[in-house]
């Protein structure tokens, strides 16, 4: 998704919200904070973040962004990943956009080829951004600020298992709920990076 995310931005030139950014802003700017604490404390488990607290930092940061960044066209990498986080999503966005403006993509593939792609996964320890897969090997700077490439600290086997446990228990359900409201395009994830692109492409010119 953040490989799909990062395309959109260079060719589309959409405006992209990282979930999991807002999120390390939190830690880093509040970390006092009570939610912040506990988040902090199920990041690192491995766990998801409280979905109705999810929703509310999501709200302040698309306030603080304004209108005309999410009316030019925006991504939202990383949501919603509980029916509580959905809702409060969901009803941001009917406000700011209206429902027929809004589409969530399910990029779905296999618990097998889950693991194996977070264990092999790189990322730039300064910009956060993940690197193509084909590119792993063949640099050793972040092609887009020059900074230190690395693996994230909760992309470790047992942590992995434990996040594909809560996603059947948490997240599937979730897409269900999503599903019902009728905002879901099924994406097959096991293609090509260019494929997976091209079939979102296909379904944003489509309206």
């Amino acid at each position: 998704k953040g490989t799909q995310a990062r395309l959109l931005v260079e060719r589309l030139k959409y405006n992209v919200i990282h979930l999991s950014q807002i999120i390390r802003e939190k830690f880093k700017n509040d970390p006092d904070d009570p939610d912040v604490i506990e988040s902090k404390k199920a990041y690192q488990e491995g766990r998801l973040t409280d979905g109705r607290v999810i929703a509310t930092w999501l709200e302040v940061k698309i306030k603080k962004l304004g209108k005309a960044y999410i009316h030019q066209g925006f991504i939202l990498d990383g949501a919603a990943r509980t029916i509580d986080e959905a809702k409060g999503s969901i009803k941001l966005f009917n406000k700011i956009l209206g429902k027929d403006k809004i589409k969530v993509f399910f990029i779905n593939i296999s618990p097998k080829e889950t693991l194996k792609r977070n264990l092999k996964r790189i990322v730039c320890q300064k910009c956060l951004k993940p690197i193509n897969p084909e590119l792993i090997g063949k640099i050793d700077k972040c092609p887009y600020c020059g900074g230190k490439l690395g693996r994230r600290e909760m992309d470790q086997k047992n942590i992995v298992e434990n996040r594909l446990r809560i996603y059947k228990k948490e997240t599937l359900p979730t897409i269900k709920y999503l599903r019902k409201q009728g905002l879901v395009v099924d994406i097959n994830g096991e293609q090509s990076i260019d494929g997976v692109y091209n079939d979102i492409v296909k379904h944003i010119e489509l309206g």
